[in-house]
């Protein structure tokens, strides 16, 4: 299942980029969870959680989100932000999002998918 995954994230991330996206980083560990992507486009940050779903399953992969998932990305969001203010002196506009990958490979962009 992890193969799957790490296959899902490459095509999350390469998905990414050719929409100007810039990825900063991949699979941010803190001890509050983790964080799938973290990208930049413009002046902004993106946290972004992979979702990969079976045959024809875009819709839906918000809702497979749970609340404590929802709780552990935005902890986590949140001390790379302190991290970040530390290290160039400001907080960026931030945005959690999810990246949904159906079994065919098609992929969907959800920029501000917890607000």
């Amino acid at each position: 299942m992890r193969a799957k995954g790490n296959e899902g994230e490459e095509l999350a991330a390469n998905t990414l980029k050719q929409k100007g996206f810039s990825v900063l980083e991949r699979n941010v560990r803190f001890s509050v969870g983790e964080i799938d992507i973290i990208a930049q486009k413009g002046t902004s940050l993106y946290f972004f959680e992979v979702k990969f779903r079976g045959q024809h399953a875009l819709a839906g992969a918000i809702e497979v989100i749970t609340h404590h998932q929802m709780k552990r990305i935005r902890r986590a969001a949140s001390l790379y932000l302190m991290k970040y203010e530390k290290k160039k002196g400001e907080i960026p506009m931030a945005f959690l999002g999810v990246v949904a990958i159906d079994g065919q490979g098609n992929v969907e962009i959800i920029e501000d998918a917890f607000e």
